[in-house]
C-alpha cells in the first residue's frame, strides 16, 4: 500500500535514509527536520510504502514549475528496505508519484541516479543529460 507520509513515520524513513547516505552516518535530528519541512511545503511529496503496518519504502519527491515543460515533478530520493526489493514497492512508489505529478501539471518526472539505473530504466526511464554537483558545506 502506498500512502501520505506522516510524522509518525520518521524512525522508519530515517532507517531507509540511512542507506542511502554516501557520506558517512546522518544526523538523525537533521533528518527529522527535513521530513516534517517536507511534509510542510506544499511541493513536496513525501510517500512510504507498507507491507502490513511496517513501512518498506519511502520516495520523497518535488513539484517544480519548469517554463519548457510546464511543469515538471523530480524524484530526490527512493529507498526500499533490502529485505523487500524487487517485490514492486519502488515501481509502486514511483508510479504514484508520477500519477500525483501529473494531477499537479507536471509533464515530465526526472531524477540523478548513481545506483539503481537498469531499475529506473525497466519503468521507462532514459538518461538525457549529465548530473552535476556542487557541495556547499
Amino acid at each position: 500500500m502506498i500512502r501520505d507520509a506522516t510524522t509518525e513515520d520518521a524512525p522508519a524513513v530515517r532507517a531507509l535514509v540511512a542507506g542511502l547516505a554516501l557520506r558517512g552516518p546522518l544526523d538523525d535530528a537533521v533528518v527529522d527536520d527535513h521530513l516534517r519541512r517536507a511534509l510542510a511545503d506544499d511541493r513536496s511529496v513525501l510517500l512510504v510504502a507498507e507491507d502490513g503496518d511496517a513501512v518498506i519504502g519511502y520516495l520523497l519527491g518535488v513539484l517544480a514549475p519548469m517554463m519548457v515543460h510546464g511543469g515538471l515533478a523530480l524524484v530526490q530520493e527512493l529507498a526500499v528496505r533490502e529485505d523487500h526489493r524487487r517485490t514492486g514497492a519502488g515501481a509502486a512508489l514511483v508510479r504514484h508519484f508520477e500519477e500525483r505529478a501529473g494531477t499537479a501539471g507536471a509533464s515530465v518526472v526526472s531524477l540523478a541516479t548513481s545506483r539503481a539505473g537498469e531499475f529506473y530504466a525497466a519503468l521507462g526511464y532514459v538518461p538525457t543529460a549529465t548530473y552535476y554537483r556542487r557541495e556547499l558545506h
